[in-house]
């Protein structure tokens, strides 16, 4: 009697199981939330470390350049982190003459995104200095032969900009793309180890950071990244005048700006705007009349649907890098969990002697 008795409980363990797991999962973490909602911590694992060591300046003189690595923590009572990660870098702004990858804007856009799963990297580049030409960045090659553009009207306002770099911004700004795609190339090839998927790795940026991204994702990338991005984001970026380096099949674009932007003009945006339709590539622009303003739109800016800019970015770049793949976990199984705890029970049936019937019964009744 005791052999068929468990043998009833471990199948009634087992239809128990079946029920109940999925009814946990659904009241649970849902799938789709996992690189959405900030359903992580932040672990800042890497801060301050050196990713290019004597980068060289005009005079002879060398920065070493460095970055802040951020990736998402596990909390108590929430999901548990997939196998893979997507990953981001992070790009500052500051005119190419200043900022930092500790500029509170990055650091919270930093977090925010590790927050929701992702493993970020928050650079910085060399910078023009105003006060002293021989601590500018080496002057070399890059996506911008010149620059500004000479186009009156975008750029009558960089003749008289108080930094007065003038022609030095090519450089400056050659320069941060080349250190972007150095540090990119790092980052691709660490991916396994980070344990980033390499195919699902973002570009951001901010303002000067922004017209990085955009040189660095969609330009000549023959010093650049030998992988592609995943996407691109940019807060207030330009190509000025490289629009045509966006090709259909380069990575979705996601970008906002100013309408009343005067120090990177609106109409950046519009040409950029019409190449991505004229090629077909994915994009998603939102405007905002705050001028120049960069995170205060980007985390508090509604859209029509009435998700923040910042949310929009999120669904994005969820859809574009199909990161619901990364997100998947197996559908739940009935020999799992308690359906589990009751298969010893219910493997007991097999143990009989060959020839009796499988529920006959021994023993006193």
């Amino acid at each position: 009697m005791r052999q068929f008795y468990l043998y009833r409980i471990g199948l009634l363990n087992y239809l128990l199981g079946c029920l109940v797991i999925p009814v946990l999962v659904s009241e649970g973490w849902s799938q789709d939330q996992i690189f959405i909602d900030p359903l992580y911590g932040t672990d800042k694992v890497v801060v301050n470390d050196i990713y290019r060591p004597g980068a060289r300046r005009v005079g002879g003189t060398t920065v070493n350049l460095r970055y802040d690595l951020y990736r998402p923590a596990t909390l108590s009572g929430g999901p548990i982190l997939p196998e893979t990660l997507p990953g981001m870098v992070l790009v500052h702004g500051g005119g190419f003459v200043q900022g930092s990858k500790t500029n509170s804007g990055i650091v919270q856009m930093a977090e925010y995104f590790s927050q929701r799963g992702y493993v970020v990297a928050s650079i910085n580049y060399r910078l023009i200095n105003t006060g002293n030409p021989l601590l500018d960045p080496a002057v070399e090659a890059g996506p911008f032969p010149v620059f500004p553009p000479t186009d009156p009207n975008d750029y009558n306002n960089w003749a008289n900009n108080p930094f007065n770099y003038g022609a030095r911004i090519a450089n400056g700004a050659n320069a941060a793309h080349n250190d972007t795609s150095y540090f990119a190339n790092q980052f691709f090839g660490d991916a396994i180890e980070l344990g980033i998927d390499m195919d699902r790795v973002a570009l951001a940026g901010s303002s000067a950071g922004a017209i990085t991204s955009l040189m660095a994702g969609y330009g000549d990338h023959a010093n650049g990244p030998q992988n592609d991005f995943g996407t691109v984001i940019s807060l207030a970026g330009a190509l000025y005048g490289l629009e045509y380096l966006v090709d259909a099949d380069d990575p979705a674009l996601w970008f906002q700006h100013g309408t009343n932007d005067t120090t990177v003009p609106y109409s950046n945006a519009e040409r950029l705007l019409g190449r991505a339709l004229d090629v077909g590539l994915t994009h998603t622009l939102h405007t905002h009349q705050s001028g120049h303003s960069i995170f205060e739109p980007f985390f508090n800016s509604r859209t029509d649907a009435g998700l923040t800019f910042a949310e929009d970015s999120t669904r994005f770049l969820y859809n574009q890098m199909n990161l619901a793949e990364l997100a998947s976990v197996p559908e739940p199984s009935c020999v799992s969990v308690l359906g589990a705890l009751a298969l010893p029970a219910f493997l007991l049936r097999r143990r009989r002697p060959l020839g009796r019937p499988r529920y006959q019964t021994t023993g006193n009744s």
